[in-house]
């Protein structure tokens, strides 16, 4: 009797606290958006690319998304996010050979110990103030070799913009075996402290590109800068990486980058300095146009070339790419989605996926149709105090719970009136037993 009247309100107390758990009390939220999922998307994994607008009114650790089910359960989910890409990181190889022909070349022989494919290589050098081309030819043994590249640039210029650029790209190929030369034109050979190779660039299906429009673009050729002002648009996502397009021969010059959520002069904010450059010599060339740095989510983009060589830079493009920040969480067939944000006292939720264990890109492929609604304002209605809160309809996964519930409290009813009867029944026989033994004596 004790251990059954333990065991029926623990059931209880289980169900019901269960079912208070997957409720989710959105009155601290202020905004939520719905997910838009196509009928038929099945079940497994899915993904929603956050925008910049959505980011922008949330936290910035992003600990105050919820995504909530249309059956008022917490949703788990995690957040992976793409690249703009970038060169990988190079790894070392064995240079087994180098030999030098003064005043002409120094020839280099790396094996990458296998087939391995790569995109590029990293010539390590402590020498300064040197332009020189690199030619660079493939072979899967010692014998052949075919070309990979003739017209590579290496240099170290010092100046007011200096500009240090030691590695040369070329097509992926997987030679094993790889002969540099660097072509030394009657100047001193460069010291080579040894050779890093590029792997391939990693393929996302996460780094987008932008449409930019250029609102500014001005050069003055008293100071030899140039001023590029673009609007990446009211619907975008995160910029990670901007390249212009230039006409100009060769130049060198120091370049900023500014973000701003308006075009007022004073919202602008640093988010880049560095160098571009284009080098020339003779048929080969040599050019970094690009900007890499953390996604921003600002709207607008002002970039300022100033220094170095003589003469303004003409910008006749600018490209952007996104890389794109996305939510991936197990999707049920039958069930809307929202997700709310905008709750700065909002604790970091619980629970998530195993994002090891995600392949982004192919969840980033498969959800390509999935999207967010407008923003809208989540206005909770208090209940009338008065008015005993309607029980909402359960849906098929409670009604089984109650069901499994109910059939184990009436089991172990009738467990409990069996027991009963059989105690009853022994306790009835000792008695008629007794009675015989006395009226014997």
């Amino acid at each position: 009797m004790g251990l059954i009247g333990l065991i029926f309100p623990l059931v209880l107390a289980l169900l019901f606290a269960g079912a208070a758990a997957a409720d989710f009390d959105s009155g601290e939220w202020k905004r939520f958006r719905e997910v838009r999922i196509p009928p038929h998307f099945p079940d497994g994994l899915a993904g929603i690319s956050l925008d910049s607008e959505l980011i922008e009114k949330s936290r910035r650790d992003m600990a105050d998304l919820r995504l909530v089910s249309s059956n008022h359960a917490v949703v788990p989910f995690t957040i992976v996010e793409g690249t703009a890409g970038d060169d990988g990181e190079a790894f070392p190889a064995k240079v087994f050979r180098m030999a030098r022909k003064q005043g002409k070349w120094t020839d280099i022989w790396i094996d990458k110990q296998a087939k391995i494919l790569t995109q590029g290589v990293l010539i390590q050098t402590p020498s300064k103030d040197f332009v020189r081309k690199v030619e660079i030819r493939g072979s899967d043994n010692t014998k052949e070799s075919y070309v990979v590249q003739m017209d590579g640039l290496v240099a170290d210029l010092a100046g007011p913009v200096p500009v240090r650029s030691l590695n040369v790209f070329y097509h992926l190929n997987n030679f094993q075996y790889v002969h540099i030369r660097i072509i030394d034109d009657d100047k001193p050979p460069l010291k080579v402290d040894g050779i890093l190779c590029y792997p391939p660039p990693a393929d996302s299906n996460l780094s987008w590109p932008l449409d930019v429009r250029i609102r500014e673009n001005r050069s003055d050729p008293a100071t030899g800068s140039t001023t590029i002002v673009a609007d990446l648009g009211e619907k975008r996502f995160p910029t990670a990486l901007v390249r212009l397009s230039s006409p100009t021969n060769e130049f060198t010059k120091k370049v900023l980058v500014y973000g701003a959520s308006s075009s007022s002069p004073e919202s602008w904010k640093r988010i880049f300095e560095g160098t571009m450059f284009r080098l020339r010599r003779e048929e080969a060339v040599k050019e970094s146009l690009e900007a890499r740095f953390s996604p921003q989510t600002y709207r607008y983009l002002k970039l300022e070339l100033s220094g170095g060589t003589r003469g303004a830079v003409s910008v006749d493009k600018l490209r952007a790419t996104a890389a794109v920040r996305m939510a991936v969480f197990k999707h049920q067939r039958g069930q809307d989605y929202r997700l709310f944000f905008d709750n700065p006292k909002a604790g970091a939720a619980s629970g998530g996926l195993d994002a090891p264990s995600i392949n982004v890109n192919e969840v980033a492929a498969a959800s390509s149709e999935i999207s967010l609604g407008q923003e809208q304002k989540n206005i909770v209605s208090p209940s009338p105090p008065q008015r005993p809160e309607m029980p909402r309809k359960a849906d098929a996964s409670s009604l089984q719970k109650i069901l499994g519930v109910t059939m184990l409290l009436a089991g172990l009813l009738l467990l409990f009136i069996i027991m009963l009867k059989v105690r009853w029944s022994k306790r009835s026989r000792g008695r008629r037993g007794a009675g015989a033994a006395n009226t014997g004596f």
